[in-house]
């Protein structure tokens, strides 16, 4: 879960999760393609990408032990997508978050990683590198998902693969504003702006009391 740096606010993995796969669904235009594999599944990758936490889940980031981080991503290893796409783009993500093991047991949560979802690839008609070009997108998406869970303003600048013909990655900057409006330079989207919204809870009892609280955001190019 995320503590609000500005409030006395919860917002849930799941919530960060629906905000990640929101930005995919939107992604791709004429200067920034859309992943070569199926782009439904692609989405669906993004949104599961955290879903080891379950739907309310009581972890703060930055706060928890490392045995109660690894009992959660073991569970991201173990469960089954009966869709091999989504299963690999999903833990090709989980498997990045651990891509400097430092311990033995990271390493042995790694090599089971990299374990399934060499299973999962060989059962698409897609290629390992199709998929870690996607996964730029989804790190990207994951990212300002994660910084706008925090909900302070913060300016960051990530990297993706533009062209699914080109092996030269492309700067990406969002900037996220007191007011929940986004600012993206250069503007990867097939749409001119968006918004959606999310569910947050008051700190006050969380998760024992839920009270929950609508959370809207706007993403547009920068001015």
């Amino acid at each position: 879960m995320f503590k609000s740096k500005i409030r006395p606010m919860i917002i849930p993995q799941f919530e960060h999760a629906r905000v990640s796969a929101k930005i995919a669904s939107m992604w791709g235009n004429d200067h920034f393609d859309r992943p070569e594999i199926n782009f439904e599944d692609f989405v669906a990758g993004v949104a599961l990408h955290d879903w080891q936490y379950g739907t309310i889940d009581n972890l703060p980031l930055g706060e928890v032990s490392e045995s109660d981080w690894l009992a959660v991503m073991k569970r991201g290893v173990a469960l089954e997508f009966s869709n091999p796409t989504i299963a690999a783009i999903a833990k090709i993500h989980m498997k990045r978050l651990i891509s400097n093991p430092q311990s033995p047991q990271l390493n042995i949560l790694s090599e089971r990683f990299e374990s399934k979802i060499a299973d999962h690839i060989s059962e698409t008609p897609y290629s390992r590198a199709q998929f870690e070009w996607a996964d730029t997108i989804t790190r990207f998406c994951d990212s300002l998902a994660f910084d706008f869970a925090f909900e302070a303003p913060t300016t960051y600048i990530s990297q993706v693969y533009a062209k699914v013909d080109s092996d030269k990655k492309t700067k990406l900057t969002y900037n996220l504003q007191s007011d929940r409006v986004i600012e993206i330079d250069p503007w990867p989207f097939s749409a001119p702006t968006f918004s959606g919204m999310i569910t947050g809870y008051h700190a006050a009892g969380y998760p024992e009391s839920l009270i929950p609280e609508i959370i809207q955001y706007q993403i547009k190019p920068k001015d």
